[in-house]
């Protein structure tokens, strides 16, 4: 594999066991998603159940005082359900509408970024080129796969747990799981973006006779995921220019 949209058979099959591997933990996982947090209990937020829709479709608040012991203990609940499925999730996923994600590599795929935990995140920098991939959520569970388009490389300021500032250039898968990521700190998901679909099973027999691909080039008529969303722009920024209202973070305990 030369470049990022050439996408060779050992990527392909990484990608499809990146897929199946998400599915099948999943079901795993769906009989005990709860997670301790002293008092509190963490569980994935879904986007078709009514009480989970406030805090996964509206902008999300950022994280005022670095570090904090309560931040720690949620990236510690947030990472339990990382190192079982793929390669990303954001707070407001575990029901915490805090501008926080965490990112790591996939399974099967070597990717260059390890995991890490980004908070307060911008968007700095952006690529002309962009690529599309078809795209799953944790919180979509049994609902099919879209596609969307995201830029194909990207730079990302955030803070650290510590509350230290540092500065990302990601691309590939990297920068796809960072976009997809932001979205949820955003609102909203793939689902709203994307205008084609297919059920994950009908996907993968169609990229396996090679009728679609999971990620390649698109131009700039194609669905993007972050359409409403400016570079160099606060989460907090776009909230106040959308009109969207950020949904309140629940008192902890």
């Amino acid at each position: 594999m030369k470049k990022l949209v050439q996408v060779g058979t050992g990527l392909l099959v990484a990608l499809l066991l990146l897929a199946v591997f998400d599915t099948i933990v999943f079901d795993t996982v769906e009989q005990d998603t709860e997670y301790s947090l002293g008092k509190k209990a963490r569980i994935l937020f879904q986007f078709n159940n009514p009480d989970h829709q406030k805090v996964l479709n509206h902008p999300t608040k950022p994280v005022r005082k670095l570090p904090d012991k309560c931040i720690d203990a949620l990236v510690e609940s947030m990472q339990k359900f990382i190192t079982i499925n793929v390669g990303g999730i954001s707070a407001n996923q575990v029901g915490e509408p805090l501008q926080l994600f965490l990112l790591a590599a996939p399974p099967a795929v070597n990717s260059s970024t390890p995991a890490e935990v980004f908070i307060n995140p911008v968007i700095t920098h952006v690529s002309d080129d962009k690529v599309c991939f078809w795209h799953g959520c944790l919180s979509a569970k049994g609902q099919p796969f879209g596609k969307t388009a995201t830029w194909k490389e990207i730079t990302i300021q955030a803070q650290d747990a510590g509350g230290n500032t540092f500065t990302r250039d990601l691309k590939g898968l990297d920068a796809i799981v960072a976009q997809h990521e932001f979205r949820h700190l955003l609102g909203g998901g793939y689902h709203e973006h994307a205008n084609e679909f297919y059920e994950e099973m009908e996907l993968m027999q169609r990229i396996f006779q090679k009728k679609e691909r999971f990620l390649e080039a698109c131009d700039d008529d194609a669905p993007f995921l972050l359409s409403d969303y400016q570079p160099g722009e606060r989460i907090q920024d776009f909230a106040k220019r959308t009109g969207i209202s950020s949904s309140k973070p629940e008192k902890r305990p």
